[in-house]
């Protein structure tokens, strides 16, 4: 979109955010939020509600459809990725040999240097076709990799990062606050269109690498004034925060859930997160080359 586009559109969300302000507040930002998300993709919300379906699906049922999409994934990197199709014919397999995940040990493992080595190899020959788009990761492992991203697989991530948040009561909609930085997508956007993604996602976004005294005293205030229902952020960032309000005896706003990401969350960190916001403290796992999630139920024993 052009500046002006941008404009109009923003102005358009502030006029409605008003407006409905005191009517119907959770629907409006509901509906917002799943338009917001439209837009990139209309597949979005019925993605969305087939995830949050297939989560009450036996392990046989899930297990069936995971091979069909396996089945389907492999016959497409045969037929459109120079990469595999040299990798299979050298091992004398065809796509028919490879039906279920066991069958993935027939295949080596892909290192980050085998697709460093050959990056023009693993593009698909009908990539001009394909909505995507290149990205890299944090390097949190090690040296940051340059990938690409089919653009529907980036909304089942999406999608599955909110069924996620589910497990601690959010729906879409609710008001959340990061503490993060740029894995997040924190910092990484110009302020017109910061300031649209936050509205139209009913959300703050306050940035991990800015923690000093004067930033601090800023967050407590944004989150006491904004009163979030969730918090998500770095482990580490937000186990910093909950001791600097701690030391500061500081009032902070309860939210019904604190999720930490990215980093891994200790007992002590739990404990003291838990005791500062008065709430239930969520640990999860996702990257964002992958789809890839994992969260903690309220059981907190997986």
């Amino acid at each position: 979109m052009k500046t002006l586009d941008w404009s109009i559109w923003l102005w358009g969300i502030i006029w409605l955010q008003r407006r409905y302000k005191d009517r119907g507040y959770k629907m409006f930002h509901k509906l917002l939020f799943i338009l917001a998300h439209q837009i990139g993709d209309r597949y979005f919300y019925p993605t969305y509600k087939k995830v949050m379906q297939n989560q009450w699906q036996s392990y046989e049922e899930l297990k069936e459809e995971q091979e069909k999409q396996l089945s389907v994934m492999i016959d497409f990197a045969y037929k459109n990725v120079p990469y595999y199709h040299k990798l299979l014919d050298d091992l004398k397999l065809s796509p028919d040999d490879i039906k279920k995940v066991e069958d993935l040990e027939k295949l080596p493992i892909l290192t980050k240097d085998i697709i460093k080595q050959n990056w023009e190899d693993f593009k698909p020959v009908n990539l001009n076709k394909m909505r995507y788009y290149e990205a890299a990761t944090g390097g949190s492992t090690g040296t940051p990799l340059k990938y690409r991203l089919y653009k529907f697989d980036r909304f089942l991530g999406g999608a599955l990062l909110y069924r996620g948040w589910g497990y601690g009561g959010y729906a879409l909609g609710d008001k959340m606050v990061f503490l993060a930085g740029t894995s997040l997508d924190v910092g990484t956007k110009p302020y017109i269109i910061k300031i649209m993604h936050e509205i139209s996602r009913n959300l703050k976004k306050l940035s991990a690498f800015d923690m000093g005294e004067r930033e601090l005293q800023e967050y407590v205030n944004t989150i006491n004034s904004f009163k979030p229902k969730f918090i998500r952020g770095y482990a580490s960032s937000i186990y910093f925060f909950s001791k600097w309000i701690e030391e500061n005896n500081l009032e902070i706003h309860q939210p019904l859930a604190v999720f930490t990401t990215a980093e891994k969350l200790y007992p002590n960190m739990r404990e003291k997160i838990g005791d500062v916001f008065n709430c239930d403290v969520y640990d999860g796992y996702g990257l964002g080359d992958g789809g890839v999630t994992a969260w903690e139920c309220p059981e907190h024993s997986g």
